[in-house]
């Protein structure tokens, strides 16, 4: 009789672990598959990635009409430190026409060079492009056609970047469009960057980041280094 409820006992320990095994493993497997359709799906995004560019004017906005086929790019030695246009230009996010526009670059924006590619039968300059506001794609693609070297001859016809040291004599009292050189003037605490508004009389006005403005002599402005790489 003992024996008898002994072994009861057994075959109902063994059989509730035998349920909670089956129960373990049924979540097991429903956890897997769901991991599974994860991957998959991972694995097809990317494989169809290379035909999706997000088109920067509008964050919900997908187009299609660029895909790795499209991009060869064969990089070049550089020898340019800067360049810059008398126009308006357009970053791009790859060195191809129908690529979608990054940030604008005002005119007379002095960039740096980062890498020379050549790409599609033109040559492409990857740049950097000096920012007053958030710094955001802040580099892009640009046609070497599109600019000029930034040389000795030409430096002082460029706005931006031009640097101000510390103790700089500034005034931010004077009226942007007027010059008074009997006005006080403040000294400036730390070195700054900035875009040439307005020139006037040996004077520029500037405007630098976080929305900092003054009127300044121009022989106190420090320019981007002009001489090629060597």
């Amino acid at each position: 009789m003992k024996n008898s409820k002994k072994i009861g006992t057994l075959l109902f320990i063994l059989g509730i672990s035998l349920i909670a095994v089956l129960w373990y493993a049924n979540g097991l497997r429903k956890e897997n598959a769901a991991l599974n359709k994860t991957l998959i799906e991972m694995r097809h995004t990317i494989e169809n990635s290379h035909h999706l560019i997000i088109d920067p004017t509008d964050n919900s906005k997908i187009t299609e009409n660029i895909s790795l086929d499209d991009i060869s790019m064969t990089y070049i030695e550089n020898k340019v430190r800067f360049v810059f246009s008398d126009e308006a230009l357009q970053a791009l996010a790859l060195p191809l026409e129908k690529a979608p526009n990054l940030r604008s670059i005002e005119p007379l924006t002095a960039v740096t060079v980062l890498d020379l590619v050549y790409s599609n039968d033109e040559e492409w300059y990857y740049v950097k492009i000096p920012v007053l506001d958030s710094p955001v794609n802040v580099k892009g693609w640009i046609r070497v056609d599109q600019v000029i070297e930034l040389d000795k001859t030409n430096i002082n016809e460029i706005k931006a970047p031009v640097y101000v040291k510390k103790g700089a004599s500034i005034n931010v009292l004077w009226n942007e469009g007027n010059i008074d050189e009997s006005a006080e003037s403040e000294i400036l605490e730390h070195d700054v960057y900035g875009r040439i508004i307005k020139e006037d009389s040996g004077h520029c006005y500037l405007s630098t980041p976080g929305g900092f403005e003054f009127w300044i002599k121009k022989d106190e402005l420090s320019f981007p280094q002009a001489e090629p790489i060597q």
